[in-house]
């Protein structure tokens, strides 16, 4: 999950655009999971990732819900 999603990450910044939706929004969700084993600054890294396309892509609303899931997860992680 990690992997991809700092290709995304690149592809983002390359522009291209449909591959970084399918790179990280592929199942972005395990970002979230023990299993990732993330530390918060990977986390949040990625998260940031994903929200940073989706203001690429002019959806405001959804890079809003990434912010919170992120914020939502770190409120109960402690």
């Amino acid at each position: 999950a990690q992997a991809a999603n700092w290709l995304g990450a690149i592809a983002v910044a390359h522009k291209a655009y449909p591959q970084a939706e399918r790179l990280l929004l592929q199942d972005p969700d395990q970002l979230f999971t023990t299993i990732a084993d993330l530390s918060p600054n990977e986390r949040r890294l990625a998260v940031s990732n994903i929200v940073q396309l989706c203001h690429a892509l002019e959806k405001p609303d959804q890079a809003a819900e990434w912010k919170q899931k992120l914020a939502d997860f770190g409120k109960a992680s402690k």
